[in-house]
């Protein structure tokens, strides 16, 4: 008969001991985080949700593939060996999901830093890094944010008045007036080729997203424009272990951010004895000054060049001595000076 029916058991006799959250149970010794969480939390007041539980449910939304914290929760609910994982009795009760979204927004991302860091260590133990080469990559992540409600930036020209500011909570511009022109006049051009294309022509130097200010324009080639974060990773080649992670602006060029992860990833794995020796990634991280900077440190970089790139130029005639080309009609080109961009 249906109805409530009172149940002597345990979640330990439910779950097989071969199931996945088992045996993760099993293998990893999760005392290691509150240490590193105890200086934020309080001694005084109603307790808040332990430490552990809150990794193990951070674990558990990217096993699942989860992005929301209520749907996580739900799961976790329904789930009998997330529950024993979790360290859950059936009768008790899960923490809300406001809890673990006000949780995640006030731990510093050294916490977060720091467990992945002994995470690798661990995978490190088992024999699963080499260290030896490390593949580097990115991906956009779709922001909650909405293209059509962007809306344009304030102008802070010294030719603007204060009355012309606007709000003043909207984000300021920060390219120059001519930068600004020049936008103007790519776009002309485009209407130009295409008048009768649908869509609107935004850029992230004159507009911004009201819901979602951090999230930049990002496309590729055939895709659509979409409001975007970028996640570039390091990986290690044994095992396909993540040695490193990091989350940038999209609109940020890859090649940028080439040497801080490889310096992060580097850093990460001396620390536990293992030297990284090669480096691997596609043209979007290529640069003169990523070869350059992989040669200072000692590294081998597997980059090709951008499609652009051209290793000769016919006609042209390189003296080492004095650092200069000498063109096909005898005239010396010379170095001029060096642009650094902001």
């Amino acid at each position: 008969m249906l109805g409530v029916h009172t149940i002597q058991t345990s979640l330990v006799k439910l779950v097989p001991a071969h199931h996945f959250y088992q045996q993760l149970f099993k293998t990893i010794d999760f005392s290691f985080i509150r240490p590193l969480f105890e200086p934020f939390y309080s001694v005084t007041g109603r307790p808040s949700i332990d430490p552990v539980v809150f990794v193990k449910l951070l674990l558990v939304s990217h096993f699942e593939n989860i992005t929301s914290d209520r749907k996580l929760l739900e799961l976790a609910n329904l789930h009998l060996g997330i529950r024993a994982f979790l360290g859950y009795q059936l009768e008790q009760p899960l923490p809300w999901h406001s809890t673990l979204c006000r949780t995640r927004q006030r731990i510093p991302v050294s916490v977060f830093e720091t467990c992945f860091t002994h995470i690798v260590g661990l995978c490190i133990q088992k024999g699963l890094v080499s260290g030896h080469t490390q593949v580097i990559d990115s991906a956009y992540i779709k922001a909650n944010a909405s293209m059509s409600r962007l809306k344009l930036k304030t102008a802070i020209w010294p030719s603007e008045t204060t009355a012309s500011l606007g709000k003043p909570s909207a984000p300021r511009l920060t390219a120059s007036e001519e930068r600004i022109k020049h936008i103007h006049r790519f776009h002309g051009n485009i209407r130009k080729a295409a008048p009768n294309k649908a869509g609107q022509l935004l850029s992230n130097l004159t507009h911004y997203s009201p819901t979602d200010p951090d999230a930049r324009i990002a496309f590729k080639t055939g895709k659509p424009r979409q409001l975007a974060y970028m996640a570039s990773v390091s990986v290690d080649v044994s095992q396909h272990v993540i040695t490193h992670i990091q989350a940038n602006s999209a609109d940020r060029r890859d090649s940028r951010n080439l040497m801080p992860i490889v310096d992060t990833t580097r850093d990460r794995l001396t620390g536990f004895g293992i030297a990284v020796s090669t480096v691997v990634a596609d043209a979007g991280y290529s640069s003169g000054e990523n070869y350059e900077q992989l040669e200072i440190r000692g590294l081998t970089g597997f980059i090709s060049p951008h499609g652009k790139y051209k290793n000769e130029r016919p006609g042209f005639h390189y003296d080492t001595k004095s650092d200069s080309y000498t063109c096909s009609q005898g005239k010396r080109l010379a170095f001029d000076k060096l642009l650094v961009d902001k």
